[in-house]
Parts: structure tokens; sequence; C-alpha cells
């Protein structure tokens, strides 16, 4: 789903509070618009059954979205009595009481970036860290986390020809905090670098579907930056040679993403699914439930193990791997530029250095195009037919 702007908000609720769905962009965004449409506080309903919670303002809220005004949230059920009451024509009355309380937080980014391989072509992966404080966050996004954290833990046994860094983000859930604050310190010779952003968020959504990111901007006419139709073909190859259906996802702005795609950066991901609804077609292509939110414990104390859907889990890991397997290998399906080349020259003293390095170092395997792939897939699928691979 795309942010939501003035248009999407009644012209009539100067003096009044407004009354707004959970779910397509922030808190802080919502609060904002109705505070610019007159509105003088805001009554957030949670989209997601038995849901309540804080709101959480984040104190650049106000620099980002404009000023915000006083925000509560209510259940699920008691925004849709409320709703249906304002379409009878009998609105009710409404008084809010807030309380703010302002805490100073500091909390880190963790980045592992290979010894090995190009330093100055870097395929970079992103998961965040974080979680919202209504509920434990294990699909979102410690499905993310875990999935680059098997591959991180694989590649390590090979060899690579382009540097790859693994990077888990904090303060995603308030507004990509981390990733921004890394990009934005970045410098441009720094930036050029980065060859490739793929972002992995939500890997294991209960009633999923496998989205890839809409690089070339066919589907929903948000076009990332050179090279990112290029990543969503590739992960279309994946799904493809398994067999599986996949559909496009949107670029909204909702993850890590958005500050490398700010940045000019190109940008790519899996995703299974949020708070939209599961179309007649998701069933169709994905199996699952109709109607019912691709994750309906999101934001909610349900996010827990038990709930994920591993199924969508392996395969989401599978195909990171295979991301990582043919761009730790080549950039060539990206495109040419000419400040990336993918080869370096080297002085006799540089070859010299970098040979006697090799010398003593344990030998690694060189990364082909099977091998970390092959490593996630379970015994079964190893043996019946490369097609899975």
């Amino acid at each position: 789903m795309l942010n939501e702007t003035q248009a999407d908000y009644p012209q009539l609720i100067t003096g009044k509070i407004a009354l707004i769905s959970r779910g397509t962009c922030t808190f802080a965004l919502k609060s904002a618009i109705a505070g610019k449409m007159g509105a003088v506080g805001a009554i957030v309903f949670n989209n997601a059954p038995n849901a309540t919670g804080t709101v959480d303002l984040y104190a650049n809220s106000s620099q980002i979205y404009g000023t915000v005004v006083p925000t509560v949230t209510i259940s699920g059920e008691d925004g849709a009595s409320f709703a249906n009451a304002i379409k009878a024509g009998n609105a009710p009355r409404a008084s809010l009481q807030t309380y703010t309380v302002l805490n100073n937080v500091t909390t880190n980014n963790v980045l592992a970036h290979s010894k090995h391989g190009d330093q100055n072509n870097i395929l970079q992966l992103g998961a965040h860290s974080d979680s919202v404080e209504e509920g434990p966050g294990i699909n979102d996004n410690g499905s993310g986390v875990s999935s680059l954290i098997e591959v991180a833990k694989l590649l390590s046994s090979y060899r690579i020809h382009n540097s790859v860094r693994f990077s888990w983000w904090s303060g995603e859930e308030p507004g990509q905090l981390g990733a921004e604050y890394f990009v934005t310190t970045l410098t441009e010779a720094e930036k050029k670098k980065i060859r490739l952003y793929l972002n992995f968020d939500m890997m294991a959504s209960p009633n999923y579907q496998f989205e890839i990111f809409d690089g070339d901007g066919s589907s929903y006419n948000i076009t990332g930056p050179p090279g990112s139709g290029a990543a969503e073909k590739l992960f279309e190859n994946y799904f493809d040679d398994r067999h599986l259906n996949h559909t496009p996802a949107v670029f909204d702005g909702r993850s890590d993403y958005k500050p490398f795609q700010e940045a000019g950066i190109a940008i790519g991901g899996l995703f299974a699914g949020a708070d939209e609804n599961k179309t007649r077609e998701g069933v169709e292509k994905f199996g699952g439930i109709e109607g019912q939110p691709l994750d309906p414990n999101l934001h909610s104390p349900a996010d827990i193990v038990s709930n994920l859907n591993t199924t969508a889990f392996l395969i989401n890991t599978q195909g990171i791997a295979h991301a990582v397997a043919t761009y730790a290998t080549s950039f060539r399906s990206l495109g040419t530029n000419d400040t990336r080349l993918e080869t370096k020259l080297e002085t006799k003293l540089e070859k010299r250095k970098r040979e006697r390095k090799v010398r003593r170092a344990p030998e690694k395997r060189k990364i082909g195009s099977m091998g970390l792939r092959r490593k996630l897939l379970p015994t079964k699928i190893k043996r019946s037919s490369r097609v899975f691979i």
C-alpha cells in the first residue's frame, strides 16, 4: 500500500477529532496529515483484532512529517463501532487527554563485511533488528534477521569475487532511522561502491505470498534506481525455476531500502506480506485464506515463532542465498558502470602481496552457481533435481 496523502482525508474535519484506520503509513504521518486538515486530535484504530497499544511519535516525527496533533489508539472493534456510528450520522463526541513521555535512546546498527572480494564492488543486504513494543516481532523482523545470519554463516566457507556486506538495522519501526543514518554518513565515493542493496523484511508471514519488489516499475509505476529491474528479474527467475508463483511488491517506502533508493543505489528484495488482505487471486496462487491479512499477527503479541510459516521462510532464505551466490560472483547482469569495474589493475608489488596472503590463508572453496544455494536445501530436494537449486 502507498503512503497516505491529504487527498485520503475528508475536508470537513476542522476542529474535530479524526478517526483513522491503522496501516499504510506511520502513526506520525497520519497525525500530521490530520493536523494539516485542521483536526485537533486523532484516534487511530487497529486493523488487527484485539490489538491495542501506545502511540510512538518519535522526536524526529515533526521534522519528517510536520506538526503532529494529540494521538491515541483504540482496538479495531471499538474503531469499527465508531466508524459505523459516523456513517449513520450519529458521530460520537469525544475528548482526549494524552500523556507524553520523552526518552533518549541510543541504539546501534550491526554490520558484517566480507574480508574477501572486491571492496569497490559491494553487494549489501539488510534486515531490521528492532520491533514494536506491542509484540516480540518474530516475523517482523526476526525472520529477516535470521535469514541473513544463516546465509552469512554459509558464505564464510567460500571465496568470493565481489565483497558482501550484511546489515542488521536499528530504528526501522520509527522510520528507517538506522539505515538512514548509515546512508547519509557515506561519502559519494562510498555510495558508488554499493552496486546493489537487497532488503529482507518479514520472510515468514502466516498467510504469505512470495513478493518481489517491483524494480522496473512495470506493476506499480514506481521505478527503482538503475539496476533495480535486473534484481527483480533475478528473483523472478529463481521462483520460476522452482515452479513457484510470485507477485510484485510496491516500493512504498515502509522499509530500509528507502534511504538507498533516495541515494540512487539499485535496490531489490523479497517480502512475504504485511497487513494487506489476501485476495482471491492471491489464494489461487499461494493458498491461504481470502480476506485475511497476510500477517494477521503484525505488531501484536501473537507475532511469535509458532505462528511463522516455515515453508515461506525456507524458500525465501534460499532465494537470498541464490542472490548472494550470483552477485558475489558477478554484477554483470546489473549493467556496466565505468566507475565500478569488477576487475582492478594491480601493480606487481600489490599482486605479490595479495598472493602471499592467499598462500597463508586457509583454503576456501570458490563460490559457484550451485554451492551456497545447495547448502540451504533440505536433503530430499538436494537429491531430486537441479531445478530446485
